[in-house]
């Protein structure tokens, strides 16, 4: 796959290539799978991070990217277990 996508799928893929060598934030292998559109992925990542206890995680709901995920159920179930509301869904801030 060519352009933004596949750009941000070649890296997510780089990133965790380099995280089975040395920690990676799983936040930060979660966003570029959001900005390329693969809530799959981008999801697998967050959880990941939530074990991790990653420090990012209480801004991922405003992370670029985040918005082409904000439609999946699973995204915002993960937003609201960690009592975030997402800037891209309807509903009170």
């Amino acid at each position: 796959e060519k352009g933004f996508d596949g750009a941000m799928l070649e890296l997510a893929a780089e990133l965790e290539v380099l995280a089975e060598q040395q920690y990676i934030q799983g936040v930060f292998i979660a966003v570029p799978y959001a900005m390329a559109g693969d809530a799959g992925k981008a999801v697998e990542w967050l959880e990941t991070a939530i074990e991790q206890r990653d420090p990012q995680m209480p801004y991922v709901g405003t992370m670029a990217g985040t918005s082409r995920i904000a439609a999946d159920p699973r995204f915002a179930t993960i937003l609201e277990e960690m009592d975030l509301s997402s800037p891209h869904s309807p509903g009170e801030p």
